[in-house]
């Protein structure tokens, strides 16, 4: 909405250079660390994780110090010694429960990296229903403080459903990322994220099996679906 620029990562990096270099930034706004410390808490609302592979969440340990929008906590009676900052409402960071779990329990644990979700930095969505999307604004958004930007981001995802689906890749579940637009009821747009994946050469999980679920599923509808992304590790010009 009027040319507001938010996203949804769905692998936690700072961004591509593209995007912050077609970001606008306020004028004190001049270095690239300014520049990426503002992206990151200003414009980056939730990350979506498909797996946890360090690839996939080394970005949230590398950006946690500053992916917060502060605000004064004044609560003390004695205000002008007990004003402090802090986050002023904690990001979410949605996954199935597996992957939010690896990542709370190996990651943000207080040994390898701060617990950001205690400092309340971040928040964790667990989903693991793929008949029940999520809608973007009721289940995230709207537990955010956006100030005045709350309206205008509200407006931008209003009616955005995500399904989660499980894939395989290795020995683990990986995601894969159902974004819906939805009018009247109706879905009119759709993208398909594939987190990695791919059939593993050992492990429990079926890929042909959570394939087929996807493809299956109602809620993919292919009149409307507009683009499949599939991860890859290489470029194509790798041999």
């Amino acid at each position: 909405a009027n040319g507001l620029q938010t996203y949804i990562s769905t692998s936690a990096t700072a961004g591509q250079q593209r995007v912050l270099d077609t970001t606008n930034y306020p004028q004190w706004c001049i270095s690239i660390q300014q520049k990426v410390a503002y992206f990151i808490r200003n414009h980056i609302v939730a990350y979506f994780i498909g797996h946890p592979h360090l690839d996939h969440t080394a970005g949230l340990v590398v950006i946690s110090t500053i992916d917060y929008r502060l605000q004064i906590n004044n609560s003390s009676k004695n205000s002008l010694t007990s004003n402090r900052l802090e986050p002023s409402t904690p990001k979410y960071i949605v996954g199935l429960s597996s992957t939010m779990n690896a990542i709370k329990q190996n990651i943000f644990n207080n040994l390898i990296w701060p617990d950001f979700e205690m400092l309340g930095f971040y928040k964790y969505l667990r989903h693991d229903d793929i008949q029940q999307p999520i809608n973007i604004v009721e289940d995230i958004l709207q537990h955010q403080n956006y100030g005045v930007m709350k309206n205008e981001i509200h407006e931008q995802y209003a009616n955005v459903t995500m399904h989660m689906f499980r894939t395989c890749h290795f020995n683990l579940n990986s995601t894969a990322f159902l974004l819906s637009q939805m009018r009247d009821n109706q879905v009119v747009d759709q993208v398909l994220y594939f987190s990695d994946t791919g059939k593993p050469n050992f492990g429990a999980c079926d890929y042909s099996k959570q394939m087929e679920i996807i493809w299956n599923s109602t809620a993919v509808q292919p009149h409307t679906l507009k683009a499949i992304f599939l991860e890859s590790s290489f470029t194509d010009a790798t041999p």
